[in-house]
């Protein structure tokens, strides 16, 4: 009798089935919401004040993406942690359609099932 050995571990399994995100992934689904809300004008100021959205100097495709500058950091070892540096990255990592969301709940739907599919289709 052959014995079935599961595709993924059982806590993997268990997080699929209750559509649970690993904490790497909740992580930057929190902050991608917080930079959601701080584009749109539902955040403290001290947040938006942060980000700078990315203006090329002359006409071109990629002037209408909602891209955000990422600025440069002198240190590697916490500097890419922080709030100005991390969101900016993951923020112009996301597909253009989840950028491009209206509202919150939208952007929350469309990016938990970006991630959902991105860590559980192996």
């Amino acid at each position: 009798m052959a014995m079935l050995v599961p595709q993924f571990p059982l806590l993997l399994l268990m997080f699929y089935y209750i559509h649970r995100l690993p904490v790497k992934y909740r992580a930057q689904f929190k902050l991608l919401v917080h930079m959601h809300k701080a584009l749109h004008g539902r955040s403290p100021v001290y947040l938006r004040d942060m980000l700078q959205m990315y203006t090329p100097g002359s006409t071109l495709r990629s002037q209408n993406t909602q891209l955000l500058v990422v600025p440069k950091m002198r240190t590697t070892a916490y500097g890419n942690r922080c709030f100005s540096y991390a969101a900016p990255s993951l923020w112009n990592a996301l597909p253009a359609d989840i950028r491009k969301s209206k509202t919150t709940e939208t952007f929350k739907k469309r990016l938990k099932t970006q991630y959902f599919l991105v860590h559980y289709s192996h």
